[in-house]
């Protein structure tokens, strides 16, 4: 309920079960009345008895303490001694100082979430005065390496990583995997040159030469320092049954090789808050596959800057003598991808024109939400080629001012006219295009479903301020909920 408190002087009118509380006339009593009722109720004037504490921000009528550091309040106790309650697992220090305001210091359990009340009770002679304060930890993560070291479950996209029975183990998604641990620090940055999953110290440049085709996890150690930059010069990211995770990390690929290798597939390829940068020496394809798929590519939270100019495809499928290639889940979800070069020929996934409608060729299950494609337009052969059996396309924003043609986004084959059919829902896209070319979602005027939505082509550009060399905009408040927001 309503805090009161009797001290030397002073009155109070709060809502609630309280009506008014003063002092009385001759000053030694509160007097008391209760809502709906005319009755004064009288409590004695303690002089010298205080306790208060000094709220500060509450959420939900909770004191947010952080674990890592704590937090403190002041507080006005004035008296002879204090009690102090705290819930189990929470250190609570507090003092007494007739003369000047003093502390309240709170350290909560490592744990999110813990609940409780903090009580102080403080006494002068056989009167007391009492206060309180409702407290909720907040979890704060400093080093990813020591929380899994302590057995937290670590997220990439929707993987989960924990430490495995033995110090060389490691669970990847409930299922136990022999792989090293390594902490890379300033003192110990050699380089990578293995598989294994390396929690990276935050800001540091870290050199990639490992040509193995195991599993391979890079965290930022930080939780929400600045990315670590792993560069892999002359060489790629190979896999071959296995899993590629990111977290928080810039990755750079120098030379002139595709950015992923991946021989008969790979399990898992996960960008959760990642820079990738593509350099104007790339090759088209940051995969260029003919038959090896990856079975669950993810892409979120994360920023392409594709230095190529022309063209530059992220999954290719080549000319091939195979019937079925098939990407069984393809997600990109608030990312965004720019280029300065300009590049007027850019594709999520290409399908050779050469593979005919005989051969089954795409993509099973596809979710593209909430993306910004800033000046990487396509072409009148489609951005998205393959059949779909599913489809999610919704909230992009499709920004090609520099087009060199009409733009198609989802197109079977570049070189035939089939139109694309597939389940699942299209609405909510808005794009720009330049002067004299159109901007369709899909090929022919054949929408791919009942009820899909075309994109809304805009007459204006929904950016109140855009620097596109570096992919970073403000969006015009009408359009504010398109597009990725990655801070």
């Amino acid at each position: 309920g309503t805090r009161v408190y009797a001290s030397a002087s002073g009155s109070s009118s709060v809502a609630g079960p309280i009506a008014s509380a003063a002092p009385n006339a001759t000053g030694d009593k509160f007097e008391i009345t209760l809502t709906g009722s005319d009755t004064k109720y009288e409590i004695p004037i303690v002089s010298g008895l205080a306790c208060a504490i000094t709220e500060p921000t509450l959420e939900e009528g909770f004191w947010i303490v952080p674990t890592n550091t704590g937090a403190t309040t002041s507080i006005d106790l004035k008296g002879e001694a204090v009690l102090i309650s705290a819930p189990e697992g929470w250190t609570v220090t507090a003092s007494i100082d007739n003369s000047n305001p003093t502390t309240l210091s709170v350290t909560p359990p490592n744990q999110d979430g813990a609940e409780g009340i903090i009580i102080l009770q403080v006494h002068k002679g056989l009167h007391w005065a009492v206060d309180q304060i409702k407290v909720r930890s907040k979890k704060v993560i400093t080093s990813w390496y020591q929380e899994f070291l302590a057995g937290t479950e670590i997220v990439v996209n929707d993987v989960t990583i924990k430490k495995g029975s033995a110090d060389n183990k490691v669970v990847i998604n409930g299922e136990e995997v022999d792989l090293n641990v390594t902490s890379i620090t300033t003192d110990n940055n050699t380089g990578i040159t293995a598989d294994g999953l390396y929690f990276i110290e935050a800001g540091l440049d870290v050199a990639y030469s490992n040509t193995g085709t195991g599993n391979k996890i890079l965290i930022n150690d930080s939780p929400t320092g600045e990315k670590p930059v792993v560069t892999c010069s002359n060489n790629n990211f190979a896999l071959e049954d296995a899993n590629f995770l990111c977290k928080n990390v810039k990755l750079i690929l120098e030379g002139n090789k595709e950015f992923l290798n991946v021989t008969n597939v790979a399990s898992s390829v996960m960008f959760d808050g990642c820079y990738i940068d593509i350099p104007s020496t790339s090759p088209q394809c940051f995969l260029n596959t003919e038959k090896a798929v990856i079975n669950d590519f993810y892409i979120r939270n994360s920023c392409f800057d594709i230095k190529r100019a022309t063209s530059y495809y992220i999954l290719n499928v080549k000319a091939t003598t195979e019937t079925n290639v098939v990407f069984p889940k393809v997600r990109v979800e608030n990312s965004k991808f720019y280029s300065a070069a300009p590049l007027t020929d850019f594709r999520l996934v290409s399908v050779n024109n050469n593979n005919g409608n005989d051969k089954n060729i795409g993509v099973t299950t596809l979710s593209l939400k909430q993306n910004t494609f800033l000046d990487v337009s396509g072409r009148f052969n489609g951005m998205i080629n393959g059949t779909i059996e599913n489809a999610a396309v919704e909230k992009n924003i499709f920004y090609m001012k520099n087009a060199v043609a009409n733009v198609t986004i989802f197109r079977v084959r570049g070189n035939l006219p089939d139109a694309l059919t597939c389940t699942g829902n299209f609405s909510d896209n808005i794009g720009c295009i330049a002067d004299t070319y159109t901007l369709k979602l899909w090929h022919g005027g054949t929408s791919p479903l009942d009820g899909a939505e075309d994109v809304t082509v805009l007459q204006e550009s929904p950016f109140e301020s855009l620097s596109e060399p570096n992919g970073m905009y403000v969006l015009k408040p009408k359009y504010q909920g398109y597009g990725a927001t990655i801070e």
